[in-house]
């Protein structure tokens, strides 16, 4: 199966009819039923498939300047041209065969024979486990596979064998001694513009060509085995080898290849185990070997925020516990920094909120992961609201000033009911989170239905006072709602009334403190009676 040529991915269109296509066809009949999503059989597999589409496009059909950019993004090029641009590079796409195959070690190729029975049994892996999330080593060996079952997925058709594989050398995780993360690290989070079709969710993530060379990589690197790392023998990390930006072409970093795999297909009917799909041809296993390519230096994907630290190093963000809301939007969409560390989204998101006016949503997805072990996999999207460039840093200065707001309020929220609860001194047994995550989720709803309104008042250049004291008060309500609400939650007997009243008198000196004003920019009371103002951009 040849991945440029051949339909092999799941894809659903406005009317609701599932098709599976090749990449050139995702703008097929795209004024009368354009596709609208990816319909694969596991939402990692979406995430994976759509950076495979965007990789493509930057490989094959990268726009020479903002212009076309622009006009591609409504006026999307015919299936045919795309197949043609695509051409190119088709040859480097085989899944199966015996010269190199797609993300496979070409190195492997001829060691399933040569392997001893020992051997054999150590580096040939169930294709199951080609899964992030399905239980292995540890898990398998004390019995604790309790909610993800081993060996429910017995064999794989070449469509899905091929998107685990793309999935796995995209998120790659630690895997023990040797085994290599991805580009990125393992389970990096990836954030991306989302568009109402398929063409302009990939078409809104793809960079200019001049722009997208300077972004990290090596431009004089353009060799196929310098772009498509399994065209040759795998740059292995023996001996500590690492591999920099310097010595691969910037276009690798959609196509980095961090594990040696090479699947083994069987000639042999079987059912797919994931989308339940009858295949001549399956894949029940595959064959692996540790020290991979180790990617290390100063590399930077398109599509995912960093942070940089004093070392000026940038460092790929992941995601954490407690899922993804409007508390990431200092980072992923909007820069920050706080002297020490930087944070900035990624290259894509950037430069759609520079040079767009529409508003779109903000998809965030990736695996939590701790080393080996996927803890959760996290899918959510969010609005963004674009802003002309007159208004953007008025704008960005107020939307960090709620943010941190509302980041001091589910601070004092959690302390105070944690004092409410638990006498002083006392060694809490537990997690407090919850109380926080409740409390940012309750105010997401007002965060973003907050947006429009103030890019309009400094559209009209009004004051902006009476928005602030609105958000002032929708912090207030929020935490004191919870705290009532959670302050007593245990037995009624162990309820210690002068504890409780405390700790809300407590919450309510945060709540109408200085400090909480001086960060939202609204006037703070001062001696004498006299009113100080707490913002230098309150447009007053």
């Amino acid at each position: 199966m040849n991945l440029i040529q051949d339909p092999w991915i799941p894809a659903r269109r406005k009317s609701g009819k599932k098709e599976i296509i090749a990449p050139w066809q995702i703008a097929d009949s795209f004024d009368r039923d354009p596709f609208i999503q990816l319909a694969a059989p596991r939402p990692d597999f979406n995430g994976a498939l759509i950076q495979f589409l965007i990789g493509l496009l930057q490989t094959c059909f990268a726009p020479r300047d903002a212009h076309e950019w622009r006009s591609r993004l409504s006026h999307p090029p015919s299936a045919e041209q795309l197949r043609k641009a695509c051409l190119d590079v088709a040859s480097s796409f085989e899944i199966s065969g015996d010269g190199p195959r797609f993300m496979q070690d070409l190195t492997l190729r001829g060691e399933l024979e040569a392997l001893e029975p020992a051997a054999l049994q150590e580096r040939v892996k169930p294709i199951g486990d080609l899964l992030i999330d399905v239980p292995t080593g540890k898990t398998l060996r004390e019995n604790t596979d309790l909610f993800v079952k081993r060996g429910a997925v017995g064999a794989l058709c070449p469509s899905c064998a091929a998107t685990a594989l793309f999935t796995m050398q995209t998120n790659a995780p630690s895997g023990g001694q040797g085994h290599r993360t991805g580009i990125r690290g393992g389970g990096p989070l990836t954030t991306l513009i989302l568009a109402d079709s398929l063409w302009a969710a990939c078409w809104l993530n793809v960079l200019e060509g001049d722009i997208f060379l300077r972004l990290t990589g090596n431009p004089e690197k353009r060799a196929p085995a310098e772009q498509f790392p399994w065209l040759a023998p795998t740059r292995t990390s023996q001996e500590g080898r690492g591999t920099t930006p310097e010595d691969a072409h910037p276009i690798q970093i959609f196509w980095a290849m961090p594990r040696r795999i090479r699947l083994i297909f069987s000639e042999e009917s079987d059912s797919c185990g994931l989308c339940a799909t009858e295949a001549g041809t399956v894949v029940r296993s595959y064959l692996t070997k540790n020290l991979g390519t180790n990617y290390v230096g100063p590399w930077k994907h398109s599509l995912s925020p960093y942070y940089v630290a004093g070392d000026g190093m940038p460092s790929p963000v992941h995601p954490q516990t407690g899922g993804v809301g409007y508390r990431h939007w200092l980072g992923w969409v909007q820069s920050v920094s706080d002297g020490k560390t930087s944070r900035e989204p990624a290259a894509v998101v950037e430069r759609y909120l520079q040079q767009a006016n529409d508003d779109l949503r903000l998809w965030a997805f990736g695996y939590d992961m701790d080393n080996m072990k996927a803890r959760c996999w996290y899918d959510s999207c969010m609005p963004l609201t674009v802003c002309d460039a007159r208004i953007q840093e008025d704008f960005a200065f107020h939307v960090a000033a709620i943010i941190k707001s509302a980041d001091i309020v589910a601070f004092e929220s959690r302390t105070r009911i944690r004092e409410a609860l638990f006498p002083k001194g006392c060694e809490v047994k537990g997690d407090l989170s919850f109380v926080s995550k409740r409390f940012w989720q309750e105010t997401e709803p007002a965060f973003f239905a907050a947006l429009p309104s103030l890019r309009e008042l400094l559209r009209n250049e009004s004051d902006v006072i009476p928005f602030l004291e609105d958000w002032h008060n929708v912090l207030v309500r929020t935490s004191q709602s919870i705290f009532n609400d959670l302050s007593q939650a245990g037995a009624f007997e162990a309820a210690d009334p002068k504890r409780i009243a405390l700790a809300w008198h407590h919450l309510r000196m945060a709540l109408f403190g200085r400090k909480l004003k001086e960060t939202l920019g609204l006037p703070v009371p001062v001696s004498g009676g006299a009113r100080k103002k707490g913002g230098t951009k309150s447009n007053a």
